[in-house]
């Protein structure tokens, strides 16, 4: 397995323009955490840069490398309560979908425990009848989806790899019984 290599905003920034800017592969969100900056800031081990996302405001970054893929986790300075991590493609025909995590499986704890939402672009935007869903339940009992599926096999073995990193949450896989609208 490959070791996390932390990097500077300008430093991530300047690897992205050589190995990705060329093809035009930018970044996309992956999965959202449940962290506060200052457990961000006591689990990695560098300080965070400040970003300016336009029309967004300002952000706490930290950028990472591990083997090929480059990574951002951004939480705002506004809000501080959670993060996200957006990952770059390494082809402009490759699928971002959980197993991604699997190369990120050294983040530094608690980060993959307090994982609530993973990205699956391929689907999130219209969950379909026959796909799946892994999900939890809230504190007033409501289902919140985690992830969206093509298949069940690809639901458990999520539900089965962020239990394996600790997530707190009782995840229930189920397929989808009627079209889910995004927002």
């Amino acid at each position: 397995m490959a070791h996390i290599s932390w990097l500077s905003l300008a430093r991530l920034e300047e690897e992205w323009a050589a190995d990705f800017g060329p093809q035009r592969l930018f970044f996309a969100p992956l999965v959202s955490f449940r962290m506060t900056v200052e457990e961000l800031t006591a689990s990695i081990e560098r300080p965070p840069d400040t970003e300016v996302l336009e029309g967004l405001g300002e952000f706490h970054s930290w950028g990472g490398r591990v083997g090929k893929r480059l990574f951002q986790i951004l939480s705002a300075k506004a809000d501080g309560q959670s993060a996200g991590l957006s990952v770059c493609p390494l082809a402009p025909t490759e699928t971002l979908s959980w197993s991604i995590l699997q190369e990120l499986a050294e983040l530094p704890q608690p980060m993959l425990s307090r994982v609530i939402r993973v990205h699956n672009r391929a689907i999130d935007a219209s969950p379909q009848p026959g796909q799946f869903t892994v999900y939890f339940r809230d504190g007033q009992g409501s289902q919140v989806p985690l992830y969206f599926a093509k298949t069940a096999q690809e639901a458990g073995e999520l539900r089965g790899f962020l239990r394996w990193h600790g997530v707190p949450m009782e995840l229930v896989v189920a397929q989808i019984k009627s079209p889910i609208v995004s927002g």
